[in-house]
């Protein structure tokens, strides 16, 4: 009867220890920066960044893009925020929650792959269409950001939409494509107007791309910074500028 009584409890206290680690992967009630934290307690991250915190999909890279850009707030940093691949607006719209005072650049066709930019790919992207992430449109995404003059959107290529920012410098930039040919033009435009101290951040760096992995180590290799290598969902790429 014991034996069986201390099974029962055993097998309830290993339930309850499954149940609260699936509601912390869920909300993102885990273990976390200690600076999120006490920003957390102390009131000073605002609860819509919250609720999207706790519906943002990769936990690592919503605190990886957070840090960032509480250092870049910390150091003044000048220049606005971009991001090249906004799909349905998830990372956008944590990107102008966390700085709304500064002007967030949004360049996306809007409507899935240009059928040019696939041409080269390796693969998992080698298997992509022009339909694969076509399930969003420049007004899903307007809605979901709301109104505000601080974001513009830039529809359509990247190559022939990035001229109109080309006066435009910047201290944290998004790279989140999926396919080579974007990332490496968005690479050299971005590092050019970069400030010194400024982040470019590309994420799906692994090898399910390989492509992707190939254009921007060859980038790297171009410039006097060390990149590091974040073990978020998918691998991210973050590159700082050096002052």
């Amino acid at each position: 009867m014991l034996l069986e009584l201390f099974g029962i409890i055993i097998f309830v206290v290993f339930a309850a220890m499954l149940l609260i680690a699936w509601r912390d992967f869920k909300t993102g009630s885990g273990k976390l920066p200690e600076a999120f934290i006490r920003a957390r307690k102390t009131g000073a991250i605002d609860d819509s960044l919250l609720k999207a915190f706790k519906q943002y999909p990769d936990k690592q890279r919503f605190l990886l893009i957070w840090l960032q850009m509480q250092r870049i707030k910390a150091s003044n940093l000048e220049g606005d925020i971009a991001e090249l691949g906004v799909y349905q607006g998830a990372t956008a719209q944590i990107l102008h929650l966390m700085n709304p005072e500064k002007h967030l650049h949004l360049f996306d066709t809007f409507s899935g792959f240009p059928t040019a930019d696939l041409e080269k790919e390796k693969g998992e992207a080698a298997s992509y269409t022009p339909q694969h992430f076509a399930d969003t449109s420049l007004e899903k995404v307007k809605v979901k950001l709301g109104q505000s003059e601080k974001v513009v959107f830039y529809p359509g290529k990247f190559s022939e939409q990035c001229v109109k920012a080309s006066k435009i410098r910047f201290c944290f930039v998004s790279i989140d494509v999926d396919l080579a040919q974007p990332t490496s033009e968005g690479l050299s435009f971005f590092y050019e107007r970069l400030l010194p101290g400024g982040v470019i951040i590309v994420h799906d760096y692994n090898p399910k791309w390989p492509a992707l992995m190939e254009v921007v180590d060859n980038f790297v290799l171009q410039i006097p910074e060390n990149p590091v290598i974040i073990p978020d969902k998918d691998t991210s790429l973050v590159i700082i500028k050096n002052a």
